[in-house]
């Protein structure tokens, strides 16, 4: 199981997100959070828009919750010593 800490933030200039970036917004009469952004008051009246791209009256925001990526590391020394393979590392194809 992962527990995730979601920071809400109330709307107010000093707490703004980023402009263009996707966040939780709680707007009044709703318990759940929705998709929305802030995208300025040149593109919408209130400045926010939901995940529909209509206008929306958040009274809170909070980030995108994002889990941590988890990898256990496996390494293998390789025959005739040397160097050590991270098996758990992400393969990448050479250029």
């Amino acid at each position: 199981m992962t527990t995730i800490t979601i920071d809400v933030h109330p709307v107010a200039p000093a707490t703004m997100p980023d402009a263009d970036t996707d966040v939780l917004i709680w707007t009044p009469g709703e318990l759940e959070g929705q998709l929305g952004a802030y995208v300025g008051p040149e593109i919408s009246d209130t400045g926010w828009v939901d995940a529909h791209g209509d206008c929306a009256s958040p009274t809170h925001w909070a980030h995108l919750p994002c889990l941590a990526e988890k990898r256990e590391a496996r390494t293998m020394a390789l025959k005739g010593g040397g160097a050590v393979v991270d098996l758990g590392a992400r393969w990448v194809l050479p250029t």
